[in-house]
Parts: C-alpha cells; sequence; structure tokens
C-alpha cells in the first residue's frame, strides 16, 4: 500500500487506479476526465494534512480521523470536543481520472466540480455546491438549503 501524508502542496500521477474516494472538510474539489494515467494534486492545505492512500486500486483522499473508523472513535463521549476544530481544516484536491472511473466524494463545506464522468459517481455534501457537467446525473433529491447534498449517477 502506498501511503502519503500531504502538509504542502503535491502532485502526483499513479498507474492502476480503479476507484476513488476522497472525504474532506472544507476547500475544493475539482475532478476532470484524462486518457493518461491518474494524476492527484493537493494545495491550500489549511489545518490538517491530508492522507492520500493507493490500496488494491483505490485511491483515497482523505483525513487520518475521517476513516469510517476514525468517525466511530470521534462518537465516544471524551472525543466529541475535537468535532469543534473540523472546520477550519480545507485542501484544494484536483484530479484526473479516467471516465470509467467510479467516484466517491462527501464534503462537509468543500464545493465539488465534476466532469465527464461515465461510472458510477456519488457526491455527498452537507454545504459546498455540487456542480456536474452530465446533464444524465441526477440528483438523488432536491438540495434544500437545510438538509445535506447529494448527487449520484448510476453505472450505465
Amino acid at each position: 500500500m502506498a501511503r502519503w501524508t500531504i502538509d504542502k502542496p503535491m502532485t502526483h500521477t499513479l498507474d492502476g487506479i480503479v476507484a476513488l474516494k476522497v472525504r474532506i472538510i472544507g476547500g475544493h474539489v475539482n475532478i476532470l476526465p484524462t486518457d493518461d494515467p491518474v494524476t492527484f494534486e493537493v494545495t491550500d492545505i489549511v489545518g490538517e494534512p491530508v492522507l492520500v492512500t493507493q490500496e488494491a486500486g483505490i485511491l483515497t483522499i482523505h483525513y487520518e480521523d475521517l476513516t469510517s473508523q476514525g468517525l466511530l472513535d470521534r462518537l465516544r463521549p471524551i472525543q466529541l470536543n475535537s468535532y469543534r476544530s473540523m472546520g477550519s481544516r480545507k485542501a484544494t484536491v484536483n484530479l484526473r481520472l479516467p471516465k470509467d472511473c467510479p467516484v466517491e466524494i462527501n464534503t462537509v463545506s468543500a464545493p465539488v466540480v465534476a466532469a465527464g464522468l461515465g461510472a458510477r459517481t456519488s457526491i455527498r455534501t452537507a454545504s459546498g455546491e455540487i456542480t456536474l457537467d452530465d446533464p444524465s446525473a441526477r440528483p438523488t433529491s432536491p438540495p434544500p438549503t437545510a438538509r445535506p447534498r447529494s448527487a449520484t449517477r448510476p453505472d450505465p
């Protein structure tokens, strides 16, 4: 498993990526299609470093404590106070990946722009904007201001 802890701007190109997962708080997420190998760029990092892993063809970009286990750990009463500092975390994540790569994006306030994706795509955000270039990608529900926003594109 390849693993990078990113606390300063970094660009990296990878082969063999078959799926993408991104979990960040604030900043931006931009995804563009490419016929070349997958490239990720992480810039504008504020707060905690961003963790990037590549395992079994899955590229994951997240914070150390924003894994499913990390979130469960935070539900312990003694650690709930640590959620207060999460809002100050930001990073800009730019990705270029093949159209047929499944994508799962989760953010709190980061806007997401995704173009040219043809595989299953799930984008969820609590308060960020979602911009998709493909009109066949349907929001799962209207995005009222008080509810989380999400967009899912099923497999073709």
